[in-house]
């Protein structure tokens, strides 16, 4: 793994760049795009919202490990 580690590191920390823009954008989208017709429940809507900003949270606390995880191998050799 010594050759890949690192591209496997600038892979990760583009992911991880890519999913915080990410992130910051959904909080800037009005709840309103979430809508899937005029009519719906605004709390479903927040939640729908929410779902995918979680998501993404999870993803970027995944590859954070990751990341962190392919730093620490690299250090030891």
């Amino acid at each position: 793994m010594g050759n890949n580690n690192p591209s496997q590191i600038q892979d990760l920390k583009i992911q991880i760049i890519v999913l915080n823009q990410m992130r910051d954008a959904i909080r800037q989208i009005s709840p309103r795009l979430f809508q899937r017709s005029t009519g719906e429940d605004p709390k479903t809507t927040f939640n729908r919202r929410d779902a995918v900003y979680e998501l993404i949270l999870e993803a970027l606390e995944e590859l954070e490990d990751q990341l962190e995880d392919l730093l620490a191998k690299e250090e030891e050799g």
